[in-house]
């Protein structure tokens, strides 16, 4: 797995945009060096927050005829 820091400078623009990647897809984007600083230390320190979470909130099983 490779966990990425990155600076982004778009054109025409003086604000840059920071990032982190993993295996090169993005993960989390923000303007505060600072946050994404901590979110990548994070992901260091436990890689296991990078496992995405599924709540299943509701589910019925429904029957339908298909015949008229």
């Amino acid at each position: 797995m490779k966990v990425e820091l990155i600076e982004q400078l778009e054109p025409f623009s003086d604000t840059p945009w920071y990032g982190i990647k993993v295996d090169g897809t993005s993960v989390k984007w923000s303007k505060d060096k600072k946050v994404i600083d901590d979110i990548y230390n994070e992901i260091i320190n436990n890689p296991e927050l990078l496992k995405t979470k599924e709540n299943i909130l509701k589910s019925q099983e429904i029957e339908v005829s298909l015949e008229k």
